[in-house]
């Protein structure tokens, strides 16, 4: 983690790290939109130096925690074939691809199915995607790494670090998973 009293000391990449916390700063109600402009602006080279704290899982390295509790920023590690569950948040969220590819898999509540989920969409996303959803989207997803090399991404949550374990509100079974 970057402490915040040393931020501004940093020499470049540091520069777009702090452009990101800037931007983040200016959150309020349209805070997609702002975490989607802000990931965006993420220089890629401040990956180099960081590393995953598990290589043989999904792991989360925390980059910055804003001091006024209202968000963090972390840097997911995709190691080859890992993957979340299916999942949906407890709070809006943004996320931008910067290495290697994470293929994203969105599901719909199957109300006929005891609230199982069913797969509706599919997406390859590669560097340089940025996505994710507002609260109010309802966006359930499971996310994985497709590829045989280390991918990483860098995520925006509206949420302090110290206020929850991590951002998954609920993990969900797809209704395919019944039988067993």
């Amino acid at each position: 983690m970057l402490p915040i009293a040393n931020l501004e000391s940093l020499p470049a990449p540091a520069d777009a790290l702090r452009g990101l916390v800037h931007t983040c700063d200016t959150l309020d109600a349209a805070f997609f939109a702002g975490a989607r402009k802000a990931v965006s602006a993420v220089d890629a080279s401040l990956l180099n130096d960081m590393a995953p704290a598990d290589p043989t899982k999904v792991s989360r390295t925390l980059a910055w925690c804003d001091p006024m509790n209202r968000f963090g920023i972390w840097v997911l590690w995709w190691p080859p074939g890992s993957a979340t569950p299916i999942h949906n948040h407890h709070c809006s969220c943004a996320f931008g691809v910067y290495r290697g590819r994470i293929e994203e898999v969105l599901y719909r509540i199957d109300d006929n199915n005891g609230g199982r989920v069913t797969e509706c969409e599919r997406y390859i996303r590669t560097p340089g995607y940025v996505g994710g959803g507002s609260l109010d989207s309802k966006v359930i997803h499971r996310m994985s790494n497709p590829d045989d090399g280390l991918a990483a991404s860098v995520h925006l949550y509206a949420y302090h670090p110290h206020q929850h374990v991590n951002s998954i509100a609920q993990s969900f079974l797809e209704s395919a998973d019944l039988a067993s």
